[in-house]
């Protein structure tokens, strides 16, 4: 056999290999998705009528927790006063390229598109866990703040109150069989159970006056202060970085050809030269930049107790040196080029 045959013949295999293992791993994707979680428990927490747990609830759910920023139309969540609140019929559409397209759901207690057939527990679990009815994972939703127990039954015990509002339903989500791959491998945090990292540290009871402990519990918990302003890895859920040293690039959310970046606000940091006031008057005056994934006009609504407690819980970090950049810039943006 000659070195040219022999040469093409190698090629030949290897191509053959290639495309075996590439045909093994979509086989692989196709019988792996949707991952289910039903070993995840169903939380024992039942909604309250009472009044006061339902106000409570309403301000975790439109200001603390920012719920609207992420169940409600883009231009919708945009066009919100300082403040405002929102009607949570879902419809925000995360496009991910070729990856595929994510649809948020109606939380409004309507029984046929909204979750409103839904029981506390199944309620409490998604909230918890980032675990749906059907065992299934609820994309994305490790994104947003765990609470204890106390704040979790106010939460659930508004969603119940609120007016239910239809909304015809659209699929979820789109996901191409690459947009599965990651959600498996690279992005599986997303998919996954909420992970000890990125649960809620115990916090005081509600109404607590100012306190740093009730700050780290705000804003390590239900604000969900911590996820974007701290490295988190994708895959594992784990902090890669010390807590609020900065966060990893995130679209703007009306131009894709730009980005943002949660600041450093360890002392020293992006705060530097604020004081409490200045801090306070900041999330007052709500949006700051357009496009920002920052829920501005949601915190806002926030009581000056809590952004207080808050700002106490940043100032007593431990200041880390780390730089992550200009906080608007082109998306992709390397160490060492201009904004």
């Amino acid at each position: 056999m000659s070195a040219v045959n022999r040469v093409l013949k190698v090629v030949v295999g290897a191509a053959f290999l290639v495309a075996a293992l590439a045909v093994l791993g979509l086989g692989w994707v196709a019988w792996s998705w949707p991952p289910t979680h039903p070993d995840v428990p169903i939380p024992q927490v039942e909604a309250s009528e009472d009044p006061e747990v339902i106000e409570r609830g309403a301000y975790l759910f439109h200001a603390v927790a920012h719920c609207t920023a992420c169940h409600m139309r883009t231009d919708e969540w945009l066009a919100l006063e300082a403040g405002a609140k929102g009607v949570p019929a879902g419809d925000r559409v995360w496009e991910l390229g070729p990856l595929g397209t994510l649809r948020t759901p109606n939380l409004t207690p309507d029984s046929a598109t909204g979750v409103g057939a839904w029981t506390d527990g199944e309620l409490a679990r998604v909230m918890e866990h980032s675990v749906l009815p059907n065992d299934e994972p609820a994309l994305m939703m490790n994104s947003a703040g765990a609470m204890g127990e106390e704040d979790l039954r106010a939460l659930i015990s508004y969603m119940r109150a609120m007016e239910p509002v239809e909304r015809a339903r659209e699929p979820r989500r789109d996901l191409s069989l690459l947009g599965r791959l990651f959600l498996l491998t690279e992005l599986r945090l997303f998919a996954s159970p909420r992970p000890e990292a990125l649960r809620a540290p115990d916090g005081p009871p509600p109404g607590e006056d100012v306190s740093r402990r009730r700050g780290e519990y705000l804003a390590r918990g239900p604000a969900a202060c911590a996820f974007c302003h701290t490295p988190v890895d994708p895959a594992s859920g784990e902090l890669e970085g010390p807590l609020f040293s900065g966060g990893d690039p995130m679209p703007d959310v009306l131009d894709p050809e730009m980005e943002f970046i949660g600041p450093n606000l360890t002392p020293g940091g992006a705060l530097a030269g604020w004081g409490e006031d200045d801090f306070v008057e900041a999330f007052r005056a709500g949006r700051r930049f357009e496009g920002s994934p920052m829920p501005w006009q949601n915190y806002a609504g926030m009581t000056e107790e809590d952004l207080r407690s808050i700002y106490r819980y940043l100032e007593s970090l431990e200041p880390s040196g780390r730089d992550p950049g200009p906080i608007h810039r082109k998306a992709g943006w390397e160490a060492g080029e201009g904004s």
